[in-house]
């Protein structure tokens, strides 16, 4: 009686990983990450400047160092929140540029011109390009009081000269 011959391990996982379908659950796993990525930079940045807003410490003659720090973080964290947001952009238009013959490629086409206009994409394109071909941004604190409302955070970016 002739056994039959299992199949290699190693030579099934190559075939699976030579499938179109995996290849692309591949390519939707990598975006996944990049959009954690993104999506935790922002959290960390919101969670900073919510933390900070309306402390009336900060503005303390005593506490310049912490005020400087709280600067640097949040510097730190727009250049990680901006690089991210590019590169979900571009790690997305890569994915689907390969998606030609699937019928994603027509939501796409749907989406990215409804967004290309978009102002917020537009700014977060020129301000990482801003920050990594030119200057970093200089944050300008001010503290402003009214009767009625709290004390609030902004970050403003003032345009280049």
């Amino acid at each position: 009686m002739e056994t039959e011959k299992k199949p290699d391990l190693r030579e099934l996982i190559k075939k699976r990983d030579s499938l179109e379908g995996t290849k692309l659950i591949y390519k939707i796993k990598r975006l996944s990450i990049i959009n954690f990525i993104f999506s935790k930079n922002y959290n960390e940045l919101i969670k900073l400047m919510d933390g900070y807003e309306g402390d009336l410490s900060l503005w303390s003659i005593n506490n310049s160092k912490k005020m400087d720090s709280v600067s640097f973080e949040i510097c730190r964290l727009l250049h990680n929140f901006a690089a991210s947001a590019i590169t979900l952009v571009e790690h997305t238009r890569l994915f689907a540029d390969k998606l030609e013959k699937m019928e994603l490629m027509e939501y796409y086409k749907k989406s990215k011109e409804s967004l290309i206009l978009n102002d917020v994409i537009i700014f977060m394109n020129d301000f990482r390009n801003y920050y990594l071909h030119y200057t970093l941004p200089f944050l300008n604190h001010t503290l402003r009081a009214y009767p009625i409302r709290p004390v609030a955070l902004h970050v403003i970016i003032p345009q280049a000269k």
